[in-house]
């Protein structure tokens, strides 16, 4: 497992100003740098609040980083963010058919059930009221998912 490194502000605004320059998107140079990307993207908007930046997005999505949550939406983004590595990887890989597939199920499969777990104790969690963005994230797209 990767070791965690902690950044300074400092070091994230620097991050983030080598991304806006680098042209790549920030999936890519999150894999690039090792960089996690729900961190990167918590402190990508973080900068951009303080700054009255608009937030560059690579997709849209419900916004469930309210600050109601930032414990539960930092755990949600590094379960997709798992996910994307792992695309990344058989991209990365060239793999395709019954290679692709295997590998998918090797290391995606499991983030996913782990996900869908998480999700649904997040959904019976007495806290958690049926307005607030993450319940309506996640009820939404664990419906989305499960069809």
């Amino acid at each position: 497992m990767t070791r965690l490194t902690r950044r300074t502000p400092g070091q994230w605004q620097a991050l983030v100003d080598q991304w806006r320059g680098s042209g790549q998107s920030a999936t890519r140079f999150c894999n690039v740098h090792g960089i996690g990307y729900a961190s990167f993207c918590n402190w990508r908007k973080r900068f951009a609040d303080e700054q009255e930046l608009p937030v560059e997005r690579e997709a849209s999505f419900i916004d469930i980083s309210a600050p109601l949550e930032p414990a539960a939406t930092r755990e949600a983004l590094d379960y997709i963010a798992a996910l994307y590595h792992i695309e990344e990887q058989i991209r990365d890989e060239h793999l395709s058919g019954d290679k692709k597939r295997q590998h998918r199920l090797e290391y995606s499969k499991p983030v996913v059930d782990c996900f869908f777990e998480w999700c649904d104790q997040q959904l019976r969690r007495g806290d958690l009221t049926p307005k607030n963005p993450l319940s309506k994230a996640l009820g939404s797209r664990v419906r989305q998912l499960r069809l």
